[in-house]
């Protein structure tokens, strides 16, 4: 795991954030803010430029390593749920690379001699779209995580993110 892993990240996504690793929600942001990385909501990770596959597995490790102390995870849980983040890291680095495409549609869009309101719009819908899939993702995602938790964990976690996170 990177040194990067370090810095205290935990935003307002709470729960998702945690468990889905930030790769979904990431793709879904920056798709529809044409933002590259992770939209500027997660610090440098593909802040400041391209997103790597090893950045996203840096970052699954990290937060399942992090949040696993707060509900006093086991190795076998913790390894199912890396298992299960693991398994949709190449799903996001294929949205990432679509969303990147319509960036590229946006910027076309507005290099013309007029703006091209037409591929300004589909390139909208194009991003509107990557972010519900993305979405759908991380859906699945936290509902599989968190299955793999008991239902004491659950609540530990829940109150952990109420505490740390104002709810």
């Amino acid at each position: 795991m990177s040194e990067k892993c370090g810095r205290k990240i935990f935003g307002f996504h709470g729960l998702v954030i945690m468990v889905v690793a930030v790769g979904a929600l990431a793709v879904a942001v920056s798709a529809a803010t044409g933002k590259p990385g992770f939209g500027g909501h997660m610090g440098h990770w593909g802040h400041h430029g391209a997103m790597t596959q090893e950045d996203m597995q840096d970052f699954s490790e990290f937060f399942v390593k992090r949040f696993s102390r707060h509900i006093d995870a086991t190795d076998t849980q913790k390894a199912a749920i890396q298992k299960e983040l693991d398994s949709v890291i190449p799903q996001m680095m294929d949205l990432h690379k679509r969303k990147d495409a319509v960036h590229k549609k946006m910027i076309a869009a507005l290099s013309g001699e007029t703006v091209d309101r037409a591929g300004l719009e589909q390139a909208r819908k194009e991003a509107a779209a990557l972010a519900e899939e993305a979405s759908n993702i991380v859906l699945r995602t936290t509902i599989n995580a968190t299955e793999i938790l008991t239902p004491a964990q659950r609540k530990e976690l829940v109150a952990h993110l109420k505490k740390s996170h104002g709810g």
